[in-house]
């Protein structure tokens, strides 16, 4: 009989107590509500500290935010490596990538630029339309020669 050894889900977790996981659960939560996470992970540094990411959709699965506990301090991470905030809690921590969470994206933020441009144009067009065919059937009204110059 062959055996194989199976990870479990408490190493894979290790370096993480509960109360912190589910604290980090919560900020993936608010990501995944919004649609900008997939999945977690959970990894250590060289220097084994433990490591939360939150990953984007398929198929990259690209790291939206990463929250790291590097000795005593908290660091919280963008997906590209910057440094968002820092913390001896994981609460002031976590509450700053919830907040993350819940802004608007650029993108979103395009597109509402994008539909106010349009609907400023439209409303711009129908009332300069109007007021270039107002005065035509006043003319046409006073002097209908004029209006076959123009």
């Amino acid at each position: 009989m062959t055996i194989v050894a199976l990870t479990s889900r408490s190493q894979e977790l290790r370096g993480w107590q509960q109360a912190e996981l589910q604290q980090l659960i919560g900020v993936f939560a608010a990501f995944s509500a919004t649609g900008s996470a997939r999945e977690w992970a959970t990894g250590t540094t060289e220097l084994s500290d433990p490591q939360f990411f939150i990953l984007g959709d398929d198929p990259e699965h690209d790291c939206v935010l990463a929250i790291a506990r590097v000795g005593r301090v908290y660091v919280l991470e963008d997906g590209a490596g910057a440094v968002l905030a820092e913390d001896t809690r994981l609460a002031p921590v976590a509450e700053k990538a919830i907040a993350l969470a819940r802004r608007p994206s650029l993108a979103g933020l395009y597109a509402r630029i994008g539909v106010a441009w349009c609907v400023m144009r439209s409303a711009v067009e129908e009332k300069v339309e109007l007021l270039l065919v107002e005065p035509v059937e006043l003319l046409s009204h006073v002097a209908p020669q004029l209006v076959a110059i123009v």
